[in-house]
């Protein structure tokens, strides 16, 4: 097996998912029986956390996101983030079907795991394929 770099780009799936939620929630607040000044301190409420959302975790800006995977041969990984890489183990938790992965990581000397969804179009086609089957080449290793 070879080591297999990995860049996340923003999934189109998630920012649909995620744009049709807080077009629901406005419509949900639009049609409350309320005062239109509570209902403008709602929205303003809910645009500002729906940017939010959009910026730290769809378009992945936080120092916190995790940018890319470097999957090495001896089926560890480590974790890239904006500033620094972490060395991590996948988990068994883990669940991975061909359109989305979520991957949970344990980082060594740190109690809480790490977690990264991943969706298939997150990253160009072969690539996915190849986190697929690095995957299950890591199960049969162990």
């Amino acid at each position: 097996m070879q080591n297999i770099d990995i860049q996340l780009k923003p999934s189109n799936l998630l920012i649909t998912l995620i744009s049709l939620i807080f077009l629901g929630s406005s419509l949900i607040i639009l049609s409350l029986p309320l005062c239109s000044w509570v209902k403008s301190g709602l929205m303003i409420g809910t645009l500002a956390y729906g940017a939010w959302v959009f910026w730290f975790v769809v378009f992945m800006k936080s120092s916190h996101s995790i940018r890319g995977l470097q999957l090495l041969a001896e089926g560890s990984c480590k974790l890239v983030y904006p500033f620094h890489t972490i060395s991590a183990e996948i988990q068994g938790d883990s669940t991975v079907t061909t359109g989305l992965c979520v991957l949970r990581f344990s980082v060594s000397g740190k109690r809480w795991k790490r977690s990264c969804v991943i969706f298939n179009d997150s990253l160009d086609r072969e690539r996915y394929r190849q986190l697929l089957v690095w995957l299950a080449m890591r199960v049969k290793m162990r």
